[in-house]
């Protein structure tokens, strides 16, 4: 970790365009959460981020989004860079 708390490895992922996946959104109907579906999901992407020999598997949730984030957590996965908006900003969505 650098001076930040931030993972220099994943880092230099970015900066050097190393081989990484970026799941932009996954999402289960609100009838089928907690069924596994995510688990599922992300397990597909892990094992075709592997096939292809990909490095690191990114994914942005809102800090706000604790669900996801413990979701995620569960899964293995952790912060490695953390923005937290004012909420003035309008949303990229």
């Amino acid at each position: 970790d650098d001076d930040d708390g931030n993972n220099s490895e994943s880092k230099n992922a970015y900066e050097n365009n190393m081989s990484s996946l970026y799941v932009t959104d996954v999402v289960a109907s609100s009838a089928y959460r907690r069924h596994g579906i995510g688990s599922k999901l992300m397990n597909a992407v892990e094992r075709k981020a592997s096939e292809m020999d990909v490095r690191f598997v990114f994914l942005h949730v809102e800090y706000d989004n604790i669900g996801a984030r413990r979701f995620y957590e569960r899964l293995g996965y952790r912060d490695v860079d953390v923005e937290v908006s004012d909420g003035n900003e309008e949303s990229e969505r």
